[in-house]
């Protein structure tokens, strides 16, 4: 007697559980369904490399935009990066568009492009901001993990083309989440 309380108790939390976490589709026909306005955030990092001697890149991503339909998204992309190469650490914020463009359901390529703000710590050639242009190609896959949540793993490769300064080419790794 006791055995069968015990499983209905099990089988009562474990429908109750899923009741509470199971996330409702708002419209059918919206279900997972990339057309309309988003927000994401994403961190990463990677190598840096700045007169052929190679450190780390560190990245957080904000981006809101929007998608006209299942197979492309734009946003406005701001990234934050930190760079440690050869002992000297420097400071970016990259603001620009970001174009998705998936391939199939979960796989895309990635083009951005945007302006580089760069605060060295130490005064480079007596300025304590360059400025400059970012150029980003990536490719990933984004699944969804509800039905307006999704996660993207993504490879992406930037070049840094800076004013008075030995461009910078950083690979890395990002992982984002996207709210549409």
């Amino acid at each position: 007697m006791k055995k069968i309380l015990i499983i209905k108790c099990v089988a009562f939390a474990v429908a109750a559980l899923s009741l509470f976490v199971a996330a409702d589709a708002s419209a059918l026909d919206g279900y997972q369904d990339r057309r309309g306005l988003f927000a994401g955030v994403g961190i990463g990092g990677g190598a840096a490399i700045q007169n052929d001697k190679v450190g780390g890149d560190m990245l957080l991503d904000v981006q809101i935009g929007g998608a006209p339909n299942k197979r492309v998204t734009f946003a406005l992309d701001v990234d934050v990066r930190f760079q440690l190469v050869d002992g000297n650490s420097n400071w970016y914020l990259v603001p620009g568009p970001e174009f998705n463009f998936f391939l199939s359901d979960a796989i895309f390529m990635r083009l951005a492009g945007g302006l580089a703000f760069m605060f060295p710590e130490e005064d480079v050639m007596g300025k304590s901001l360059t400025m400059g242009m970012d150029v980003s190609l990536g490719v990933g896959y984004e699944f969804f993990v509800n039905s307006n949540w999704a996660i993207d793993f993504a490879v992406e490769g930037d070049y840094f083309l800076l004013d008075n300064i030995e461009d910078v080419v950083a690979i890395g790794f990002t992982i984002g989440m996207k709210f549409y």
